[in-house]
């Protein structure tokens, strides 16, 4: 199946393959040795430069795979709304799943970095909510959904959504992403615009940071207080 921009099915699917061994192997690696340098090369490095090589390689249109398309400041801040709302939801979803897993045996902390100081909160905001938000987007909500589109638009954004929730290789982290993946999905199709999206993509992991980063004030400050 192949679309009018050029891009292939099988071409994405590769890629998807080909950036998926890069993130478990390399990305990991990196992650590992400086978690912020490692968050940074992942995402601006593994993740969207195959996808941009293999736009140029094809000769198509990066406007048009990638949906940078102007939208108004409207919509822009309603899907921000939309997020917001969805937000709890998500995390619903994952702490279903994990109950569930919870009797299979035990569940396993996420390795993300929380911030303990406003400096840290404003580069967890810069990198793991901006960051991610525009790289992931423009690889998912962008050259995944186009390859996708063949099958029809609501199957487009499922399937995609799907390819997203594995593509965080953590099954306690699953279905919520997979919830958030069809939102955005909707919002990029709808739109026509990746803009949408990266901004509900940045309110999402913007909440996490932030909850994580009140989280661990309130609990230095019981701490204190319990001494």
């Amino acid at each position: 199946m192949e679309e009018n921009s050029g891009i292939t099915l099988l071409g994405v699917n590769i890629v998807y393959m080909i950036t998926a061994i890069l993130l478990v192997t390399i990305g990991y690696t990196l992650q590992m040795t400086d978690i912020y340098t490692g968050l940074v090369l992942t995402e601006l490095v593994i993740i969207l430069g195959p996808a941009f090589l293999f736009v140029l390689f094809r000769k198509a249109s990066l406007r048009e795979v990638f949906r940078i398309k102007k939208t108004s400041l409207k919509i822009v801040g309603l899907c921000a709304l939309i997020t917001f709302f969805a937000y709890p939801v998500g995390l619903f979803l994952n702490l279903v799943g994990n109950l569930v897993l919870s009797l299979f045996g035990e569940l396993i902390p996420m390795p993300v970095p929380v911030a303990e100081n406003f400096s840290e909160l404003a580069v967890n905001l810069l990198i793991i909510a901006l960051t991610a938000g525009v790289a992931e987007e423009l690889f998912f909500r962008g050259l995944v959904l186009k390859g996708y589109e063949a099958f029809g638009e609501k199957r487009a954004v499922l399937i995609t959504a799907l390819l997203f929730g594995i593509f965080h290789f953590n099954i306690q982290n699953l279905i919520g992403p997979v919830f958030l993946g069809i939102i955005f999905g909707y919002m990029a199709t709808k739109t026509g615009s990746i803009f949408p999206a990266i901004t509900g993509h940045f309110i999402n992991n913007a909440l996490s940071v932030i909850i994580a980063y009140g989280a661990q004030l309130y609990a230095g400050e019981t701490g204190q207080a319990a001494e």
